[in-house]
């Protein structure tokens, strides 16, 4: 049967504490000897077995087709000066695919052309 200190060994706290003496004051503050578990084994603290995770690429959603119906209601609503976030909610479309468009379509000049006929239009 085992010593049932097996493990432990004694430091004696004397003196003045220095960071290489082995000061450890009991509850009231006296010095004594102590029992402190201590041991020579190194036991590391990173595992031995590294894991990882493997994360699946993200894959790009294919861009949604722009019909020649969808085009021209969302033209219709720039060119009466609806602002661009409400014209991509109101057309089914999101705010990048809207730009998107615009740029890829050349939608500015469409635009322009339009509110000038319903600028036309509202003055005759």
């Amino acid at each position: 049967m085992d010593h049932p200190c097996a493990g432990l060994f004694y430091r004696r706290s004397v003196g003045v504490p220095h960071r290489w003496s082995n000061y450890v004051p009991n509850r009231m503050g006296t010095r004594h000897m102590d029992l402190v578990p201590m041991s020579i084994i190194f036991t590391p603290k990173i595992p031995l077995v590294f894991t990882s995770r493997i994360v699946a690429p993200e894959i790009p959603k294919p861009p949604k087709i722009w019909h020649k119906r969808v085009i021209w209601k969302f033209v219709n609503l720039r060119a009466l000066a609806v602002p661009i976030e409400d014209c991509a909610t109101l057309v089914g479309h999101s705010l990048e695919e809207c730009l998107h468009a615009v740029e890829e379509l050349s939608l500015t000049e469409a635009i322009s052309t339009r509110r000038h006929v319903l600028i036309k239009d509202v003055m005759r």
